[in-house]
């Protein structure tokens, strides 16, 4: 009973070292191939992105298929983070500008500031010693955001058989209140595009664009670690995460032929 017992283990030893292992150290190679593949594809997309300043259902479409050749499914995450100068008016304490002593919006106070040199507020106060300045803020965009607005506007186009796409508050079909900072799409000449034009989601010198990639599937390396470990394995398969991006470098639809 014992010499059958020992043959028994010997066989599953003998199976995971000679069959098993070196299958999930091949599969295990293969899925490093398909991180460096991702790698590549995921950074060369987003410096596309960056170096022109703007995104397509095109470029996108391409990332989409070029990943699928990793013979993975992934996860993408589209973030764009665009940088907002919004006016502001202060004012200071005294006539040396050093301590502010209040700030208002210049959009409501802009004709006290223009005409009277000095804002009252609701409350009855005046102030003084009034300065135009700027404050950076940031607003974040989605993925889902940026391509839904292309792809509405594609359709929209489609409708009026080819007219140009001009502002895109005048699109009824696209809901623009949760991209307030977007007042139009642009649309650019593409050879790359088989229509040989592109409509573009801009974005400006200084914003941040950003693509994470994470596989959803379950590699055959994963199956074989779990097999060789007994079911050990906490059951993380992601064998793909890359977090890529960066900053916006130029605005080139802004020095094409544009239709606006």
């Amino acid at each position: 009973m014992e010499d059958s017992l020992q043959r028994v283990f010997s066989i599953i030893i003998a199976v995971i070292i000679f069959f098993l292992l070196p299958l999930y150290i091949a599969f295990e190679k293969k899925d490093d191939i398909s991180y460096s593949l991702a790698l590549k594809i995921t950074t060369n997309f987003a410096n596309d992105v960056k170096n022109k300043g703007y995104l397509t259902l095109d470029m996108y479409n391409k990332f989409i298929n070029d990943l699928a050749v990793s013979d993975n499914a992934y996860d993408i995450t589209l973030e764009h983070v665009a940088k907002k100068y919004n006016p502001v008016i202060y004012s200071y304490t005294d006539d040396t500008y050093k301590e502010i002593a209040a700030t208002f919006d210049y959009n409501l106070y802009k004709n006290q500031y223009q005409n009277d040199k000095v804002i009252k507020d609701s409350y009855g106060n005046t102030y003084g010693n009034l300065v135009l300045a700027y404050e950076l803020s940031e607003e974040r965009y989605t993925g889902d955001q940026i391509i839904r607005m292309l792809e509405e506007a594609r359709e929209k186009e489609e409708s009026l058989n080819g007219a140009d796409i001009t502002d895109v508050n005048e699109y009824s079909r696209i809901d623009i209140s949760d991209i307030s900072l977007i007042s139009g799409l642009y649309k650019i000449d593409d050879v790359s595009s088989p229509t040989g034009k592109s409509i573009v989601y801009p974005m400006n010198k200084g914003d941040q664009f950003t693509v994470i990639i994470r596989n959803t599937n379950t590699t055959i390396a994963s199956v074989l670690f779990s097999t060789l470990t007994f079911g050990a394995d906490t059951g993380n398969n992601m064998k793909v995460y890359i977090n890529y991006g960066g900053t916006i470098q130029n605005e080139s639809y802004r020095y094409s032929s544009i239709d606006m």
